[in-house]
């Protein structure tokens, strides 16, 4: 969105697309298994913050474009919002896969590295949707493409 680094980005009120070409050289990973990890990462501060995105799970609103060297398919996002511990993976296991986790009235953007959510420290925060909650399911066609 704003290059490599934490950044925040207000996006209004239009219908904009935030790419992503690439992921931060210097992330914090943690094993998304537990949302005591989940939180640490959280607290650490090392992902975008994006302010006044609309229309997550929905249609029209802003869109997450994503390079395909990020994930390589729409397949590789979970359509469910987590909201507590992953007992079970949420990605396609063994290719890289995003997931949104829904914590203290903010959508986390959660990649993985290895398309398994409960093992490794793989796992990064792309971004915040500051102010993003209640939302169930993702509408992949809408809220992500992939170049």
């Amino acid at each position: 969105v704003g290059g490599l680094g934490a950044d925040t980005l207000d996006v209004g009120d239009d219908s904009d697309v935030l790419v992503y070409n690439s992921l931060d050289s210097d992330p914090t990973l943690f094993n998304a298994t537990d949302t005591t990890s989940i939180g640490t990462a959280i607290d650490a501060g090392v992902y975008d913050r994006i302010v006044g995105f609309s229309g997550l799970g929905s249609e029209g609103g802003d869109t997450i474009q994503l390079s395909s060297g990020i994930v390589s398919t729409l397949d590789s996002i979970s359509t469910s919002v987590q909201t507590t511990d992953l007992s079970e993976n949420v990605l396609v296991a063994g290719q890289p896969g995003l997931f949104v986790f829904e914590s203290d009235g903010s959508s986390y953007l959660i990649y993985d590295a290895n398309g398994d959510s409960t093992s490794g420290d793989d796992s990064q925060i792309i971004a915040q949707l500051e102010s993003v909650s209640g939302i169930e399911a993702l509408n992949l066609n809408d809220d992500f493409t992939i170049i």
